[in-house]
């Protein structure tokens, strides 16, 4: 969820490695979590994440 007005970034586009709000396009890189664009002041949450054979695991 974006840190400013609670988007749902899994909707928002990917441009490099960020990925932008789909309301008001804050902007937060995918690996750290680092908010990299306003109007969003906060970074997100990130969890550590591994492939395995054909599963995606996440570290909760």
């Amino acid at each position: 969820m974006c840190t400013h007005d609670d988007a749902p970034l899994s909707e928002g586009s990917i441009e490099g490695d960020e990925v932008v709000c789909p309301w008001h396009a804050a902007t937060f890189n995918l690996k750290t979590g680092k908010c990299t664009g306003p109007p969003a002041d906060a970074d997100v949450t990130t969890y550590p994440v591994r492939v395995v054979g054909n599963d995606i695991e996440i570290e909760l």
